[in-house]
């Protein structure tokens, strides 16, 4: 978690590899991946409040998804990323 400057709090993961983060925010169904030039990596964000709250549950042990996603799919691609 990092708190912005103008006081938004936003939560980041920091990855060399931009492909990894891509794969994380397609099967979450939100944030997004930025470039940071300075440190020459990427950046997974999320800043919404509403995602910011999904994605403590997640962290929080609880599993919560936008409608649009099934949760066995989820389960499933998250399963095949980590092997």
């Amino acid at each position: 978690m990092s708190l912005s400057s103008n006081g938004r709090i936003a939560f980041n993961i920091t990855q060399k590899e931009k492909a990894i983060l891509d794969e994380i925010a397609a099967i979450l169904g939100f944030g997004i991946v930025l470039h940071d030039k300075t440190m020459d990596c990427y950046r997974f964000r999320v800043s919404r409040l509403s995602e910011f709250y999904l994605i403590a549950l997640l962290l929080n042990g609880n599993l919560v998804l936008p409608p649009p996603s099934p949760t066995h799919a989820f389960f499933k691609e998250l399963g095949e990323f980590f092997l």
